[in-house]
């Protein structure tokens, strides 16, 4: 019988501090997708409600609130009166995710060139510097924020930034398989050559550029998910969650 594997704190890389000024569900929720997303707590992770609690300081609701958030995102699956299980990665998501956000990215792309100024393309010139910082100094967490900021800059030009919090959620398997690659020591680096391409379309005015530049760098993605399987072919699943009944 296969071992369980327990949710334990010391394993995790960011302590929690509890702030006044947030609900607590909301931060105990965003401690523990940061966590899942990264791998921190891995896939098959059983959490009990009663060690969150003494980890967190915090009394059963926020952390059933924080749970049920994520189940809504396919990050856990709550078992009554069995508690949450971490889930395994599920490749339909990823596909289905990628299909989304290149659909939605293509678009914006395609946007932010015909509203591009000087104060988007300095932005967006400022944040491949930080990218370039981080990849040299393979500080790969750090570069994945300053990866999702490129992007969300491209949201905000092209006057919709609420759709990227709308679509954030739906990202959350996708992002779980980027933040595994970016651990590959060369990823970075081609990464911010892909952004760099992106950004030269965009400065050029030059929409199909742009757009091919785009549709590369998020495509990459899918050839990430076969090398991750291969490494680590426990953290993944077929099923598509949608589907089960």
């Amino acid at each position: 019988m296969k071992k369980q594997k327990n949710f334990t704190p010391d394993a995790t890389g960011e302590g929690f501090t509890l702030r006044t000024g947030q609900p607590a569900s909301l931060q105990v929720y965003r401690y523990l997708r940061y966590e899942i997303l990264r791998g921190g707590i891995e896939p098959d992770t059983h959490l009990s409600e009663a060690n969150l609690c003494h980890y967190f300081e915090v009394s059963r609701q926020p952390v059933r609130e924080a749970l049920l958030r994520l189940s809504v995102e396919n990050l856990v699956r709550i078992y009554p009166q069995r508690g949450s299980v971490v889930t395994r990665i599920s490749v339909p998501m990823v596909h289905q995710a990628q299909l989304i956000r290149e659909a939605v990215e293509v678009e914006m792309v395609r946007r932010a060139v015909d509203a591009r100024d000087t104060g988007l393309l300095r932005a967006l010139d400022t944040e491949l510097e930080v990218q370039n910082t981080y990849a040299k100094a393979g500080q790969w967490a750090r570069f994945f924020e300053s990866d999702q900021r490129f992007h969300q800059l491209i949201f905000e030009k092209s006057g919709v930034a609420g759709v990227w919090e709308a679509l954030e959620s739906s990202h959350a398997q996708l992002d779980r398989v980027r933040q595994a690659d970016l651990q590959m020591e060369e990823v970075m680096g081609l990464l911010v050559d892909q952004h760099r391409s992106i950004f030269d379309g965009v400065a050029a005015g030059d929409a199909p550029r742009a757009v091919q530049a785009m549709q590369q760098h998020l495509r990459r993605v899918l050839e990430s998910l076969t090398r991750a399987r291969a490494r680590a072919p426990e953290l993944f699943d077929d099923v598509d969650p949608a589907l089960e009944g």
